[in-house]
């Protein structure tokens, strides 16, 4: 048998693991240990790879002692010293490497079943269909990457007894819940494996409407991660310092985001936006801010993430992308529908792998205001790829007050229909159901102080906050 193997790339991709431990974003989804054809290189990328995933950092020193304990034959130190030597390059040189270790481990395998089937061809006592067919079986594990399965198979008794299981373990579906009590009713909360898109013109609230519930998932010391491809992560924490604080102290006994740093200066409320800065500092929220992202950063970005969550006792339970309108495509010249088509698929594939729900904003087109009645319909989404079909969930943000507002400025003397928009809407956001697979639409009212990037439930006192 032909020894396909790159002894330099496997201690290549050792040592470029050990010497920047984010390197292991780029790879853990494609290789794994019974890619090494060196035995010694397998225990030590499961070393290194228990290590990461558990959330913490991983050296030369660490591998050593951990190898040590399992009595290899072989002068750790030195060995270990040659693969950091051996590296030399960023994270496309540690990729590139994993292609080559991961095409000679299926060449081996490859050249192990030919091989196997000659032998099976010369027994006359077995029938030739099922040969050929088992070796068409292996031949599709070996492409497909064997540990790598496409579809998860189970039988209705299985499914069952985990059903009846979970109840009696009472055992939620859900992973994390919004914060706001009838849109967490009609979707019974977020579910793993789901994606969920909420979906406005500018100037709705979507943002201010996903950081809030960043926060009230956070609230619940559950992990969230929020990608942000529009605004900074200084700015974010502005807007939900804020939101703290007026939910803390109630709305009027806060400054508006925009004012924080002039109250902090004039010595006004000083302890409050401490008091909120603090409650902020532990919330196991991890930001990120990118401009461009494309699917493949997403990954490694989410990757990091949770090893970060890890560290400090969380596991992520949410994760946010702000807006899927800025995420880049893997392929030039794509058109906007035909890229938006491929995050929308890419969204599925995250949230099942990670087995996280995904919420996802999106930005609804200028027809809408081509309407008299501007609230978000699902009609407007069929212009924006797939999303419409690959979501879960639909919800439309809308704030009328937005629209009057914009009207009076143009309108020309009294109008008494405006002057009831304008006292209806003041504070109020609109969040529309338009698609739920898996219970009802319908609408949700909230209250709403954007200023103060604050969004409750109706009918709170906060006159009572101080």
């Amino acid at each position: 048998m032909q020894d396909y193997h790159s002894p330099e790339a496997e201690q290549a991709i050792i040592g470029g693991l050990l010497r920047d431990n984010d390197y292991y974003d780029v790879v853990s989804n494609s290789l794994a240990q019974q890619h090494f054809y060196n035995p010694i290189n397998s225990k030590i990328y499961i070393i290194i790879s228990d290590r990461l995933t558990s959330g913490h950092s991983v050296d030369a020193i660490y591998v050593k002692n951990q190898l040590t304990m399992l009595e290899v034959d072989v002068d750790l130190a030195e060995y270990l010293a040659t693969c950091v030597h051996t590296f030399a390059g960023d994270e496309n040189v540690v990729k590139s490497y994993s292609e080559i270790v991961i095409d000679y481990a299926k060449r081996r395998e490859a050249d192990y079943l030919t091989r196997a089937l000659q032998g099976k061809l010369n027994d006359n006592e077995q029938a030739i269909d099922t040969v050929l067919q088992d070796y068409v079986a292996d031949i599709d594990a070996v492409m497909l990457d064997g540990n790598k399965q496409l579809t998860k198979s189970e039988t209705s008794k299985q499914l069952s007894d985990t059903f009846i299981a979970d109840l009696n373990a009472d055992k939620e579906q859900a992973s994390c819940y919004s914060g706001y009590f009838h849109l967490d009713q009609m979707l019974g909360g977020f579910v793993p494996g789901r994606v969920y898109v909420m979906a406005g013109r500018p100037s709705m609230g979507k943002s201010a409407v996903a950081l809030n519930i960043a926060k009230n998932v956070a609230m619940q010391r559950k992990g969230v991660v929020f990608l942000s491809l529009e605004m900074t992560n200084s700015g974010q924490t502005e807007r939900i310092i804020s939101s703290i604080g007026a939910t803390a102290y109630g709305p009027q006994n806060f400054p508006i985001y925009s004012q924080l740093r002039h109250a902090w200066r004039e010595n006004k409320l000083r302890d409050k936006i401490q008091r909120a800065a603090d409650i902020f500092a532990k919330l196991p929220i991890e930001w990120e801010e990118g401009v461009g992202l494309n699917l493949n950063n997403i990954k490694l970005v989410t990757n990091r993430a949770i090893r970060s969550l890890r560290a400090s006792g969380s596991d992520l339970k949410l994760l946010i992308i702000d807006h899927i309108g800025h995420v880049a495509g893997t392929r030039p010249g794509q058109s906007n529908y035909e890229k938006v088509t491929e995050v929308s698929n890419a969204l599925i594939s995250i949230a099942k792998q990670y087995e996280v729900p995904v919420l996802a904003l999106c930005q609804l087109s200028r027809a809408v205001e081509q309407r008299d009645d501007k609230r978000p319909q699902l009609s407007d989404l069929r212009e924006s790829g797939h999303i419409e079909q690959d979501a879960s969930c639909v919800i439309g943000i809308y704030r009328d007050f937005y629209y009057a507002e914009r009207e009076a400025r143009n309108a020309r003397g009294n109008d008494n229909d405006l002057t009831a928009r304008l006292t209806e809407g003041q504070n109020k956001l609109e969040m529309i159901v338009t698609k739920n697979r898996h219970g009802n639409i319908g609408e949700v009212n909230l209250y709403c102080e954007l200023s103060r990037m604050f969004i409750d439930n109706p009918n709170q006192d906060y006159r009572s906050r101080k």
